[in-house]
Parts: C-alpha cells; structure tokens; sequence
C-alpha cells in the first residue's frame, strides 16, 4: 500500500485510528510506503494523539535512528 502525501489533509480521529490498525496489522507482514513533506516529529498534528502516533512511528520507520520514544 502507498499513502501519498500524509498529513496534507488531515484525517479524522477515526480515520486516523483506522489507518493505524490497518498498519499494525500489516507490520512486519505486507509492504507500506508513506510520503510526507512532515517529519516524525509533526506527526502529532496528523493523528492528534502523541501515544497513537509514537507506535505508528515506530512500526514504519525501519531504522527507528532518530525517534524519541515516551513509554
């Protein structure tokens, strides 16, 4: 799957919860490209919730280098 663009328009809180549940389920099973003009760091302002987007960022970004994880 291919998710172009992330973060030009906004999703809606469940939207956003759907599209993480669909990654989660792929993770590690299936392949997923995601493009954005945002860093990991603003991602907060696509999913609106700080938890949901820490593990979306950490099940696609597969070097995980540069990524501050608040468990």
């Amino acid at each position: 799957m291919i998710l172009d663009k992330m973060g030009y328009i906004p999703p809606t809180k469940v939207s956003a919860e759907l599209l993480f549940h669909l990654i989660t389920d792929w993770y590690e099973r299936k392949s997923l490209i995601i493009t954005s003009n945002l860093e990991f760091s603003q991602w907060n302002r696509i999913f609106g919730d700080a938890r949901l987007t820490a593990a979306l960022v950490y099940r696609v970004h597969p070097l995980r280098l540069h990524i501050k994880l608040h468990r």
